[in-house]
């Protein structure tokens, strides 16, 4: 047995020194035996496969909104004037009351305008993100957080509903 194990030894310092070795095909069994043990794992610190599961559940899962056009974003390089301002503030508080009616659509319209008259308002963009999460449109309301928060990165409501976005 001894003389056996002298061999084993030997066998295993050559491969430790020439891996090619494994390639010949006279040593396929021995390659096969270290494919399907614990040896790759051990000895190479190689992960054994972890099986993909082939049932996965999609339920509650919200696909994304690419097949919907962008949402204006409103121009940057655009000043309110006061009856913009105006105009924007009343076309806010037609959409909070859309929202807080329940009629989700019609807020996503009304904030759409008040942005396209007072871009540079983070909130609005915000908002109109909340509105797009009671949609179910994810994908767009991470697009309004980000320009919220590109607007005024101190805007918690844009990091707020960009976290609720991401789940």
């Amino acid at each position: 047995m001894d003389q056996h194990l002298l061999l084993l030894k030997q066998f295993v310092n050559n491969v430790r020194a020439n891996t090619d070795i494994l390639h010949e095909p006279a040593f396929d069994f021995f390659k096969e035996f270290m494919e399907d043990s614990w040896f790759l794992y051990v000895y190479f610190k190689v992960e054994p496969p972890i099986p993909y599961p082939t049932d996965i559940d999609n339920s509650g899962v919200i696909e994304p909104d690419d097949n919907s056009e962008p949402l204006p974003m409103g121009d940057p390089s655009k000043e309110a004037t006061d009856e913009d301002l105006e105009k924007a503030n009343e076309a806010r508080d037609k959409a909070m009351e859309a929202f807080s009616d329940g009629n989700f659509d019609d807020a996503l319209k009304y904030y759409t305008e008040a942005i396209e008259l007072n871009p540079g308002l983070a909130i609005l963009h915000a908002k109109r993100a909340n509105v797009l999460l009671k949609l179910k449109r994810p994908v767009a309301a991470i697009a309004d957080c980000d320009k919220a928060i590109s607007i005024n990165a101190d805007s918690a409501q844009g990091y707020k509903f960009r976290g609720r976005a991401y789940r």
